[in-house]
This record gives structure tokens, C-alpha cells and sequence, in this order.
């Protein structure tokens, strides 16, 4: 039987992280992932799960070991922001360059993120990552938690954290209470390519329907509608919708 100090149940991008950032602090940590990551082809259509990555962001990721890794692979800076009401007069804009930065975040895809994430991780002595690897059953002792995994192997931590998602199953058979509502919202997410330059600015409209927000990718545009996507699920499209679009 294993023993650790912290045990994450969850090799996403939170739960890696959450490992990376403690390094060398002396403890031995455990990340129990379900899945083994590969990494994004630099020819890879881009991927529609994408995160926008502000200053304090990039410090965070820069602290663990991993921010030269995401640029080096595909990162996509913006320089300006400009929002607006489709119904009123209502308008904001600002750059980067008004405030005294080189850039104001970066549009990454989450792929991106957690392979970096993971590779740091690999590198690291006080990172044991078991993947593939799934948990079947969870006892709590006193001073100790007991995990057992799905192939019968058991694993002993003075700490358990969930990064197993928001249907976590960690959190449910620790009975902690989670309130939730539904936004009756839905969203349809594209790549397209636009025919005038977007002069790496990201933008958003909102609009009596919801927001259509266009972010800069290092390859196309990405693209969130949530207006139209009542009328793509009523028209019988799939959940998720990819689209490329050539505006022409």
C-alpha cells in the first residue's frame, strides 16, 4: 500500500496545478487521472475548450515551471478589448498600450495548458501521477484517507483533494453540499476565419438573445454564441456544434 501526504484525485488542469504548485515543499503527492494526455499537434484543428489567461493568470503558471512551455507550443495574445450593447448606447474599449502593458492575456486551449501542466509534472520527484487510473472506493480514518482504486490497488493520504470535475464524484461520497442552479442557457462555440483582420482584438456584444464574444486564437478566431443554440438543438444538431466558417 502507497502512502502519500496529499492525494488529488484529478489530473485536469486544476488538480495539476494544485500538484505543481506544491514542489518542493517537502510533501509527497499523489495525482490520480483517469486519462493519459497527449500533446496538441502543432497542425491540430483548433480545439473549441479554450481559457483566457490574464496577467495574474500568467504569473501563476509562470511561479510553476510551465508558461515558456504554452507560449512555445500555441498561445494567442490580445491587445484591446472592446465591448458593447447591441440595444443602447453602451460601449467600452481600452488597449494595452493605454494602460502601459505589452498585452493584456492570452486565448490558450485547455489542451495546451494541461499538457504542460503534466509534462511539469512528470519531471518532478515529489509527483507520483497514476494514470490510468480510477477510484473505486473512499474511506475516511482519523489521521488517514483510504483510496481504493478500480484495479484493487489501495493508496493512504493525510489529505484528499477533488479536481474531479463539477460532477464530482469524490465530492459526493464526502457529502458535501453543493448548490447549483440552471441558467436555461445554452452555448454554440466555432472556429471561423473573418474576412477583415481582427487586429488582435477580442470583442463581445451583448445582445437581448445572450452574448456573442469573438476571441483571437493563434490559428483562427473562436467564436461563442449562446443566442442560436436554442434553435440548433431544437433543429435536432448535436450538443456540442463544431463549425468552420469562412466568412466570404
Amino acid at each position: 500500500m502507497q502512502s502519500v501526504d496529499v492525494a488529488i484525485v484529478g489530473g485536469g488542469m486544476v488538480g495539476l496545478a494544485v500538484a505543481c504548485g506544491l514542489q518542493g515543499s517537502g510533501l509527497r503527492v499523489a495525482v490520480l487521472e483517469q486519462r493519459v494526455p497527449e500533446p496538441l499537434a502543432a497542425d491540430a484543428p483548433p480545439q473549441l475548450r479554450v481559457s483566457a489567461i490574464n496577467a495574474a493568470s500568467e504569473k501563476l503558471l509562470t511561479r510553476l515551471g510551465v508558461w515558456q512551455d504554452i507560449l512555445s507550443r500555441r498561445a494567442s495574445c490580445y491587445h484591446g478589448m472592446e465591448v458593447w450593447d447591441k440595444d443602447s448606447f453602451g460601449h467600452i474599449s481600452f488597449d494595452d498600450q493605454s494602460m502601459g502593458y505589452s498585452h493584456l492575456g492570452h486565448i490558450v486551449e485547455n489542451s495546451v495548458i494541461h499538457y504542460a501542466l503534466w509534462n511539469k509534472a512528470q519531471q518532478s520527484s515529489d509527483i507520483t501521477l497514476l494514470a490510468p487510473a480510477e477510484l473505486q472506493q473512499v474511506a475516511w480514518g482519523e489521521n488517514e484517507t483510504f483510496l481504493t482504486l478500480k484495479d484493487g490497488s489501495m493508496l493512504t493520504a493525510r489529505l484528499v483533494i477533488g479536481a474531479d470535475g463539477a460532477n464530482s464524484w469524490l465530492r459526493n461520497k464526502a457529502d458535501i453540499p453543493l448548490t447549483f442552479w440552471d441558467y436555461q442557457h445554452h452555448a454554440l462555440v466555432a472556429t471561423i476565419r473573418t474576412e477583415e483582420p481582427h487586429d488582435a482584438v477580442a470583442r463581445q456584444v451583448f445582445h437581448g438573445e445572450g452574448i456573442l464574444a469573438f476571441y483571437r486564437l493563434a490559428i483562427r478566431i473562436f467564436a461563442q454564441l449562446s443566442g442560436h443554440c436554442r434553435q440548433r438543438k431544437r433543429s435536432g444538431c448535436s450538443r456540442q456544434v463544431k463549425m468552420n466558417l469562412i466568412a466570404r
